[in-house]
């Protein structure tokens, strides 16, 4: 068990393949639309995955140079990203939560869905736990 408190102590936990990480600080705090996204089912979390990966891909790259066309790429991303959510099953505010947290912790996010369970225990802490591998 890993506990993180910064973006890039996250993102190298994430690429070591932790088996669970925990999340603290600031950057839980930030993070707290987890628990929105929680909610979801699991067809609804790879949709997500899906625009994020496929479709999403375009938007996620004009996130990240937000702050070279300043701000103008945010618009062009976010609304790609919402014209793609009606044929994936998943509302435009889950699309919005999901922008904000990749503007957080990037590309990142992408693992954590697919790849981990998640929790938000008692106060600002979020917990992921690798999921079971389900090929035997």
């Amino acid at each position: 068990m890993i506990y993180v408190t910064t973006k890039k102590e996250l993102q190298e936990a994430i690429k070591r393949k932790e088996p669970e990480i925990i999340v603290t600080g600031k950057l839980a705090k930030k993070l707290k639309g987890f628990a929105k996204l929680k909610k979801l089912s699991k067809a609804q979390i790879a949709a997500l995955v899906g625009l994020a990966t496929s479709s999403g891909a375009i938007a996620v790259a004009a996130l990240a140079t937000a702050a070279p066309t300043g701000g103008l790429s945010v618009s062009v991303a976010s609304f790609a990203l919402m014209a793609a959510a009606p044929a994936a099953g998943v509302s435009s505010g889950t699309v919005l939560l999901l922008i904000a947290i990749i503007g957080v912790i990037g590309l990142a996010v992408i693992a954590l869905l697919k790849d981990y369970d998640f929790e938000c225990r008692a106060g600002d802490i979020l917990y992921f736990k690798a999921k079971k591998s389900e090929s035997k």
